[in-house]
């Protein structure tokens, strides 16, 4: 994840409360009474044969009693979560990663971490293993908005977990903006692998999510944000790890591009998330960040793996 500002939490609704014992029920529901999944058999071909790269497209997700629970939890047009993007590739984004996601879709969340949903996602992916983020809504977050002006460029997501290091390898998206009108932008896009063709777009409709691969050339992003939209692009994002592999944390930071034909179950494979960023833009000021992520990706690149683990002791002892 990229470095972003840091604001305090805003009260997380503006909205009515939802009641305790509603909160409660979706505590104790099944699976079958959130969300509307498909036969895992019966889309397991669509999903591993997809183009540019694994992918499933599933619309009326959560059941639809769920769902107008959820939609009165949606958060205020005006709130912003603890970490705010602001530079030319993540701009005008807020996620969450502390306690101002309201309570019910909290509850929620902790549906897509259960047993049966990742069990039936091993199914359709054909992936084993699979965990939910054991840190749960802290380094990533799990509600991310967009506003009006704003942009998610083409990136492949980070390939470990940020302390566990394990492999990371498969995202859930779900959106929540109700009637959402497709001439406000917000279409997500999936890329081949250069990250600068797009091959897919999936419109950011209301209870539409999409599952797909995380790997080395899964370069994804999000279509700019009409500047005249009076609308927030709201959406539920859960990354999915895998304990098949060692998850050795000696490789050292690489570009994901020199990962060809890898996954990133392999255990040499360790990059964080990573921008198609023309090479003009990164001396740009507000683009620091990505630039600072390319040095560290060469300095990898050209030092011996012994100095660079010597050089983490050193900086480690530091501290």
């Amino acid at each position: 994840m990229l470095a972003a500002a840091t604001h305090p939490e805003s009260p997380a609704s503006e909205s009515g409360i939802v009641p305790a014992a509603t909160i409660a029920n979706a505590a104790l529901a099944g699976p079958e009474k959130v969300f509307n999944l498909p036969d895992s058999g019966a889309v397991t071909t669509a999903y591993r044969e997809a183009k540019p790269y694994p992918h499933l497209v599933i619309d009326n997700f959560f059941d639809e009693a769920m769902l107008e629970q959820i939609s009165r939890e949606i958060v205020g047009e005006k709130v912003n979560f603890n970490k705010v993007f602001t530079d030319a590739y993540q701009r005008n984004k807020t996620i969450s990663t502390g306690d101002a996601v309201p309570p019910l879709i909290n509850v929620i969340a902790s549906k897509f971490a259960a047993s049966g949903m990742l069990r039936y996602l091993e199914k359709v992916t054909g992936l084993n293993r699979l965990i939910p983020d054991p840190h749960y809504n802290s380094d990533y977050g799990y509600y991310h908005i967009v506003g009006a002006g704003g942009v998610l460029g083409s990136h492949v997501d980070h390939s470990r977990h940020n302390t566990l290091h394990v492999p990371h390898v498969l995202n859930l998206v779900v959106y929540l903006s109700k009637d959402w009108d497709e001439k406000d932008g917000g279409t997500l896009c999936l890329y081949d692998e250069s990250g600068k063709n797009v091959v897919k777009r999936v419109s950011c409709l209301y209870n539409r999510a999409i599952i797909f691969a995380c790997t080395p050339t899964a370069y994804h992003g999000v279509e700019p944000v009409a500047e005249s939209s009076k609308r927030r692009r709201h959406s539920l994002y859960f990354a999915y790890y895998t304990v098949e592999s060692s998850g050795s944390s000696a490789a050292g930071e690489q570009f994901p591009g020199l990962q060809e034909g890898k996954t990133n179950a392999d255990h040499d494979v360790n990059y964080g998330t990573y921008f198609v960023v023309p090479f003009r833009d990164l001396l740009k000021r507000e683009n620091w960040v990505h630039l600072r992520m390319r040095l560290v990706y060469f300095i990898h690149l050209v030092t011996p793996p012994i100095l660079v683990r010597l050089l983490r002791r050193v900086a480690k002892a530091l501290r």
